[in-house]
């Protein structure tokens, strides 16, 4: 009997250590602070655009935050130009912040005339990202909502 309850305490001792673990990273990854920090036209021809945009990805609190995906909506003068999808793997330690950089293709026929000279102009535009990050824990998959809105000029990488 004593057995039995021992085996029982220390697996209810496993499960409580491993809710206020991914409790942790819940709390880390929702406290974080997203923040455009550039675009930069890297490759322009006649049926498409590739862009590399900048997120910095600032962690306030005392806990490791960590991302596992993103997925992003790219906005332009208010005008959806992309969707971007990321597997990559983000660590960002308690007080510190790490910069993400995403690269995204958008066809011309759906940037429109308008938007595509000022990507080629190097003019400010209004730049909108929303999503959301996510962190992979015992439990599933937790995201934190992205809505992040800035002037940003823009910077060529040709």
């Amino acid at each position: 009997m004593r057995r039995r309850l021992a085996i029982l305490l220390v697996a209810l001792l496993a499960v409580a250590a491993t809710q206020c673990s991914e409790y942790r990273k819940r709390e880390a990854l929702r406290n974080c602070k997203f923040h455009l920090t550039g675009l930069e036209l890297a490759e322009a021809n006649l049926d498409h655009v590739s862009l590399r945009l900048h997120i910095a990805v600032e962690n306030p609190g005392p806990y490791e935050a960590q991302v596992d995906r993103i997925e992003l909506n790219l906005y332009l003068r208010d005008r959806r130009a992309a969707f971007v999808e990321t597997q990559e793997s983000l660590r960002a330690p308690p007080g510190q912040t790490r910069q993400l950089n995403l690269q995204l293709t958008i066809a011309l026929s759906e940037l429109g005339q308008t938007l595509f000279y000022a990507l080629l102009n190097g003019q400010e535009l209004q730049v909108r990202v929303a999503g959301a990050a996510h962190v992979e824990t015992f439990f599933g998959d937790l995201a934190a909502p992205i809505d992040i809105s800035d002037l940003l000029k823009l910077g060529a990488a040709l």
